[in-house]
């Protein structure tokens, strides 16, 4: 757990000054000016495109809390570079589609969800207008909610724009032979937002339900 410092300053003939400790949970993501976290391999994912789920921020000292908030120890994984990975996997030869045809080889994926987990990317937006939020989903059961949010670096919180929860179905029952995890959908236009070019930080949070895998989030223009 996080501390804050708050100091009150109360004016005397001798200056008086009360610091006050107060815990500061890390189910909370940082906003605007005060988030920490920097772009994995130090570019920002582009929109219109594909944004990589397992390519999340990276923190100081890869602290939990701020560029993700997991359950687990952050530690060195073929899939990043940076000595934090929590619950990632990789597309091997028994992941296919709701369709049946087989995956990609070598593909990294979010796994291992649960309720109230989020990531945090740095993303830029090349182009202003609305866009179509989707993915590529693996969900173990109905009633998983996942919501996107997008901080502008640099101004308040209120000038943030989300999605809102927004349902993921479930890919149970498409191949029956499979492990459900291991079965994948394309989503392409889960919701709409509506976004101005700049610098963002990206806020993609888990609700509803557990067991959601993840390989990426798309944006792609109306």
């Amino acid at each position: 757990m996080k501390l804050i410092r708050i100091i009150f300053l109360i004016p005397s003939a001798f200056s008086l000054i009360s610091t006050l400790v107060l815990p500061l949970s890390a189910e909370e993501p940082q906003a605007g000016a005060a988030y920490t976290g920097k772009p994995y391999g130090g570019k920002p994912q582009i929109i219109p495109g594909n944004v990589m789920a397992g390519l999340y921020d990276v923190a100081p000292d890869n602290m939990n809390g701020i560029a993700y908030n997991r359950k687990g120890v952050a530690r060195p994984g073929l899939a990043r570079s940076t000595g934090d990975c929590i619950g990632l996997g990789v597309v091997g030869d028994d992941h296919v589609g709701t369709d049946g045809k087989k995956q990609k080889n070598g593909d990294v994926y979010v796994g291992w969800t649960e309720i109230g987990d989020w990531w945090k990317y740095t993303v830029q937006v090349k182009e202003a207008g609305t866009y179509y939020f989707g993915g590529k989903f693996a969900a173990g059961n109905k009633g998983a909610k996942i919501t996107a949010e997008f901080m502008p670096i640099g101004k308040p919180a209120a000038s943030a724009v989300t999605t809102g929860p927004v349902e993921v179905p479930t890919t149970a029952g498409f191949q029956p032979a499979v492990e459900v995890y291991h079965v994948w959908e394309t989503l392409d236009k889960m919701a709409e937002i509506k976004l101005e070019p700049g610098l963002y930080v990206l806020t993609i949070k888990l609700d509803g339900r557990a067991g959601v895998n993840i390989q990426y989030y798309s944006f792609l223009k109306k």
